[in-house]
């Protein structure tokens, strides 16, 4: 009996490691599960910054292609082109103002000079026309014996 109980009490201490190496073995599952999706999740990852790495080498090629600096010297040319461009449409504003003004200055002076020669004239008719009053009136007085 001794030995029943000692094959009993084996048995337990079996039971309990067969316990303990079940519940080891359902960690392990368990770990080997987590990281499974830990790995899927890691390709998926992996995928997904390739595709962003695939994009980005793709962007920077065709930055690459584009020539910024002859563009920017372009457009450069361009604006200092247009910049002269307006100079040049000031200056002839400028040139068109003074002609003008000239111009106005001079068919003022040419009407003023008119205006005094019409004034002059007028004045010389008056005189006459004053003359002529003036003699047919003393004229009139003498006739009439004033």
């Amino acid at each position: 009996m001794n030995e029943l109980n000692e094959i009993n009490k084996e048995l337990a201490e079996f039971e309990e490691e067969l316990s303990k190496l079940k519940s080891a073995s359902e960690m392990i599952e368990e770990s080997k599960n987590a990281a499974q999706a830990t790995i899927s999740e890691s390709k998926k990852l992996n995928e997904s910054a390739q595709k962003l790495l695939n994009a980005v080498n793709i962007l920077m090629s065709r930055l690459d292609k584009v020539d910024f600096p002859t563009r920017l010297d372009k457009l450069d040319n361009s604006v200092t082109g247009i910049n002269t461009a307006i100079q040049n449409i000031f200056g002839r504003f400028e040139t068109i103002e003074k002609n003008l003004k000239d111009e106005f200055n001079s068919k003022i002076s040419i009407l003023q000079e008119k205006q005094e020669k019409n004034q002059k004239m007028n004045l010389v008719f008056l005189i006459l026309i004053l003359l002529f009053v003036g003699s047919s009136l003393l004229t009139l007085l003498f006739k009439f014996g004033f």
